[in-house]
């Protein structure tokens, strides 16, 4: 997909409350096994938006902001591995019961 390309998915933005109570801006699109996109610092879910549409077609694509960044919570801590990484199973938890795919 070119950067000026037309989105063939619908991309659905939204803050997905945690049971933690942490917030987190959430991009969501398609259905199926679940495709967890983790951005790295300083990005945002932003920089998976060419891929979105190709995962999409055949995966439900979930790809937040991890807390901190974007439009994410800004707790004032948790900012270790173990406790990210905890935010995003919960994420995807709350979101589907469906299989997480492994890349």
């Amino acid at each position: 997909m070119s950067g000026g390309g037309a989105r063939t998915v619908h991309v659905e933005r939204r803050m997905v409350a945690l049971p933690s109570g942490l917030r987190l801006h959430t991009a969501v699109a398609g259905a199926g096994p679940v495709v967890l996109l983790v951005h790295g610092f300083p990005q945002t879910w932003w920089c998976w938006r060419h891929v979105i549409d190709l995962l999409a077609t055949d995966h439900l694509v979930v790809a937040p902001d991890y807390r901190g960044a974007g439009l994410s919570d800004r707790p004032t801590g948790g900012y270790d591995k173990h406790t990210m990484s905890d935010d995003l199973h919960a994420l995807v938890g709350c979101l589907t019961d469906a299989p997480v795919e492994h890349v």
